[in-house]
């Protein structure tokens, strides 16, 4: 660490203890207050970035991001869903326990930015909605959130998350009704596009910095020929970014839903669709185009999201580092210590080793960490995870 590095990190963790001292003193809500706040987010989110770039085993930032998996509860059965496949039914697990989230409010709202709701089930169904409404208008918190859609109409939802919203992502993967409905079981096509046109006014009257309106979109086998109408409709709806991910296939006998089968097709339409998404002015992310096997990954190592800006706690109060089934890190939140959590000794070593060859297996085979393992070889260990139990 150079001599001007050391110095930035004084001064900014320095000021970030004193902001939050100065905030901790202040029990009444006041305009004071609410500066204090402001300035503490924007110290720590700068501390996060210095202490990602050196690598620093030990943080004194906390994330300014916040996954919390406030509810296990979908209304929906879709084909490729996680869910579908667990030997378990979630809707039958409880919810976030009240007291933990209130200490996770307490604890992380004053530095973060934004909040998820959860990744597991469907975040308007969550019990904790109105509560977290008025903690996220208290503590300048952004909601950005991927929903199926269906619920934004009923008790108003959609007015009453428009003016905390940072960004909201729709799941639409056909726009035939019949296609989308067989992919997204027990969703009607014609209220979820509803849905998305409630937003966008929501949106065109959010004033000079709107949030964000788009579309997520599994890409399987059966719908790859309607990605780049999908990037019209978001235009065409007043949205402006569509998120492509490739379905994950969990059975051998699902096998022919993957678009694994069409990568040649793929490829073509990732052209195409990159074209279109440029001349109408909407952003676009989606995976790289397949790569024979024949060919070498252009692997470069990335950042772990996980590690230095991002939290994760699921339903029961655990601390998980990664989304994937098994994680390299799990502990249980201690109420009232972010710290013990976040400086766990498990975190500090996967902070370590996250990108070399002594880190976790979940480590070394992440397509996040290890960018470019975009051959078909290799996207056959992601995206068809049942193989790896052969």
């Amino acid at each position: 660490m150079n001599l001007l590095n050391l110095l930035k990190l004084f001064w900014l963790r320095a000021s970030w203890n004193y902001h939050r001292f100065l905030y901790r003193i202040l029990l009444e809500e006041s305009e004071w207050k609410a500066r204090i706040r402001r300035n503490w987010k924007n110290l720590n989110r700068n501390l996060v970035t210095l202490e990602e770039e050196l690598r620093l085993k030990r943080t004194r930032s906390l994330p300014y991001s916040l996954i919390i998996d406030t509810t296990t509860k979908c209304n929906l059965r879709c084909i490729t869903c996680f869910r579908e496949f667990l030997d378990f039914n979630l809707n039958e697990v409880p919810d976030m326990n009240r007291e933990v989230l209130e200490d996770l409010v307490e604890c992380f709202f004053p530095t973060a930015a934004s909040l998820n709701m959860s990744l597991i089930g469907e975040p308007l169904a969550s019990p904790h909605l109105d509560y977290l409404i008025e903690a996220m208008k208290r503590h300048d918190v952004k909601l950005g959130f991927t929903t199926n859609g269906t619920l934004l109409h009923k008790l108003d939802i959609g007015a009453r998350i428009a003016p905390i919203l940072g960004s909201i992502e729709f799941s639409i993967d056909s726009l035939d009704s019949d296609r989308f409905e067989t992919i997204r079981s027990g969703a009607k096509f014609r209220q979820v596009v509803a849905n998305f046109d409630l937003m966008a006014r929501f949106r065109n009257e959010s004033g000079p910095n709107p949030f964000r309106l788009g579309i997520s979109t599994t890409i399987l086998s059966s719908n790859l020929d309607e990605f780049c109408h999908l990037i019209e409709f978001v235009a065409d709806h007043g949205g402006n970014f569509i998120r492509a991910c490739i379905g994950v296939v969990y059975r051998e006998e699902d096998v022919h839903l993957s678009v694994l089968n069409k990568a040649e097709d793929y490829n073509r339409m990732y052209i195409e669709a990159h074209g279109i998404a440029q001349k109408r002015g909407v952003e676009l992310s989606m995976p790289a185009p397949f790569l024979a096997d024949h060919d070498q990954d252009r692997i470069e190592k990335g950042r772990c999201q996980f590690l230095y800006n991002t939290l994760r706690i699921s339903h029961e109060g655990i601390h998980t580092v990664c989304l994937h089934g098994e994680p390299p890190a799990q502990n249980e939140y201690v109420r009232g210590r972010p710290f013990r959590i976040w400086n766990h000794r498990d975190v500090v070593k996967i902070r370590k080793n996250y990108d070399k060859p002594s880190g976790h297996a979940s480590c070394r085979n992440c397509y996040i960490v290890n960018r470019g393992l975009n051959t078909i070889s290799n996207r056959r260990k992601q995206f068809l995870p049942y193989l790896n139990n052969e």
